[in-house]
């Protein structure tokens, strides 16, 4: 099993704020399909979720990836892993300040509950180990 990337999910490469006035207006019900999206597999969650907030071709974030899919063999049914291309999806990076990539989060019960901020395998490790 590997790390899940949200446009696998969302079924959209296309970020809201890259879409133009007039877009939006048509897409608006699109848009908001996302944000249910991500409820659903990360805030509504019943195991806690890690998603690293990403972009392509971004070496720290592919050595974090490394890890995550190691993880996500090891821990299967009991934490779920997904990653999110800032660049694609950048409504629900901005939800969650995410200023810089790679950016970790660990949500557990709906709640953000730590970040990792760089690519510190060791610290994505150990709160995996703490939220499990």
């Amino acid at each position: 099993m590997t790390v899940n990337d949200w446009t696998a999910f969302c079924g959209s490469d296309t970020a809201a704020t890259e879409l133009s006035v007039i877009d939006s207006i048509f897409k608006l019900g699109e848009i908001s399909n996302i944000y249910k999206i991500w409820d659903s597999l990360v805030t509504e969650s019943e195991v806690p979720v890690m998603v690293m907030f990403t972009q392509d071709g971004w070496p720290p974030c592919r050595y974090v990836r490394h890890v995550m899919d190691e993880l996500d063999s090891k821990y299967t049914g009991r934490f779920k892993f997904y990653t999110l291309n800032v660049h694609e999806e950048t409504g629900i990076a901005i939800r969650y300040d995410i200023f810089n990539v790679p950016t970790t989060i660990v949500f557990k019960g709906g709640d953000e509950m730590a970040r990792v901020y760089g690519s510190n395998a060791m610290e994505v490790r150990r709160l995996v180990e703490q939220y499990v």
